[in-house]
Formats: C-alpha cells, sequence, structure tokens
C-alpha cells in the first residue's frame, strides 16, 4: 500500500479522471461519520483493479465494529497515524457506477471479503456505514466468527490449563460488550490474582493502544500506569487507616 501511495503522488499519476474523484459532500458525509481516507486517491489512476481508488478507514477512537486480533494503522486526512480494527474498504468509481471492496484473505476471497457494484454514492455510503457500524453485517460477522475460531484454535493448541484458556476466551468475549467478566473463583483460590490479570489484560492493552495514538510514547504510557497505581494503592492505604482511626475515635465515650 506504501508504494501505491508513493506512485499517486508521482506527477504523471496526479491527475484523476474527473467522474472518479469524491465530491465534497460526500467527503463531508465521510468525515461526520468519523470515516477517514476520503481526502486524495490511494490508488493510482492506472491502477488494475482499483483505479484512482480510495482505502476508506475506520479510526478506533470513532468506535464502531471491530475484528478480534485486527490490528492495523491508517492515516487520517490531516496526516496523523490512527489505530483501526478493522479492514478498510476500497472505494473507487466507473462510468456510472461505484465499487466497494474488502479483499484480506491471500489469495480470497475469504470470509467477510466482498466485492459489491453500487449505482451511487449513496448506496456506497450506506454499504460502508453497515459494514463499519452494524454488529449484524453479514461480512463483518462472517469475519468475526471466522478470526474468533482461529484465536480459540490458538489458544486451545497452547499448553495453558484448561481454566486459563476459558478464562482468556470469557475475556476476549465480554471485551467486545465493553464489559470486564467477573471473578468466578472464591477469594482463597490460588489462581484467583492470576484470573484477575487476563480479565483486566485485553483491557489494559486497548488503554495503551489509545493512549500511543494519541501521541504519548510506549514508555512514558506504561510508567504513568504504574505510577498511577502506586498512587491509588497509597491513597486507599491511606483512607483505610484514617477510616480506622476514626472508628476509634467514635467508640471513645
Amino acid at each position: 500500500m506504501l508504494q501505491e501511495s508513493l506512485k499517486a503522488s508521482r506527477p504523471e499519476n496526479m491527475v484523476h479522471p474527473e467522474e472518479r474523484l469524491l465530491p465534497a459532500e460526500f467527503r463531508e458525509k465521510l468525515r461526520r461519520n468519523g470515516l477517514v481516507g476520503g481526502a486524495l486517491p490511494l490508488f493510482v489512476s492506472t491502477h488494475a483493479s482499483y483505479p484512482s481508488g480510495y482505502v476508506i478507514s475506520l479510526p478506533e477512537a470513532s468506535g464502531g465494529n471491530t475484528l478480534c486480533e485486527y490490528e492495523a494503522y491508517t492515516r487520517d486526512d490531516e496526516g496523523h497515524d490512527q489505530i483501526t480494527r478493522m479492514p478498510s474498504p476500497t472505494l473507487w468509481g466507473k462510468t456510472g457506477s461505484w465499487n466497494i471492496c474488502v479483499w484480506e484473505w491471500v489469495p480470497g476471497p475469504g470470509p467477510g471479503d466482498f466485492t459489491k457494484k453500487q449505482m451511487s454514492l449513496d448506496e456506497a455510503l450506506e454499504t460502508i456505514l453497515s459494514y463499519f457500524f452494524d454488529p449484524n453485517n453479514e461480512h463483518f460477522k462472517q469475519a468475526e466468527l471466522t478470526l474468533q475460531e482461529d484465536a480459540r484454535a490458538t489458544l486451545r493448541s497452547s499448553t495453558a490449563p484448561p481454566w486459563r484458556i476459558d478464562a482468556l476466551l470469557r475475556a476476549a468475549k465480554v471485551r467486545e460488550m465493553d464489559e470486564i467478566y467477573p471473578p468466578d473463583v472464591p477469594n482463597d483460590e490460588p489462581d484467583r490474582f492470576l484470573r484477575c490479570q487476563d480479565a483486566l489484560h485485553l483491557e489494559f492493552v486497548a488503554l495503551v493502544d489509545r493512549a500511543v495514538a494519541a501521541g504519548w510514547r510506549t514508555d512514558e504510557v506504561l510508567t504513568t500506569i504504574i505510577e498511577l497505581a502506586d498512587n491509588h494503592a497509597l491513597m486507599l492505604t491511606a483512607n483505610a487507616d484514617l477510616e480506622a482511626a476514626l472508628s476509634i475515635l467514635k467508640k471513645r465515650p
């Protein structure tokens, strides 16, 4: 994709047929929905598959659908790097129609891949928004189920104990609902601390990714999290000491 971007920036490839360029109104609709990639075509005008094609991406910060274990970087229209958790459809025009393609599998097409011919940009926008934001979109569901099963197969082939594999699978499933799964063992369970780590792991990774995407260095983020954890522990200890002291004072005549 970088090679295509470099080709597209060459003077001989900067001219695209007017009918293939996205109108300002459509680009604004993409922007209002939190999508990026509509400013300029990424593919050259002579590209065999996607002539003057645009790559439309959903930054993680815009919400919407996410695929298990999928992570890529895209660049917004201001030139800033953004994390995306979804494949980015390619949109290109031909006389009288527009085409949308998602092709992640090699050789493909695989589960979740599709190519659609749309008769208008309104239809194209509807297809793009459904793919990114509708959790019941057929192509998203196909890709999601396949990636989840791949993740399960990878875990089950590992040497981790069965209870931990189940815990990681539950954590991944609950993460999709923006929740943290609760403890399922008693307080004196020897593995309770490890199970807590599994429950928080995906949320922790997501927090680090968001901070890095915002411009902070990874080492800064990790050091800050450690510092915040230490400070929070000290605060809880101080509060507990204060409550104990107040309890003693209340008991005095």
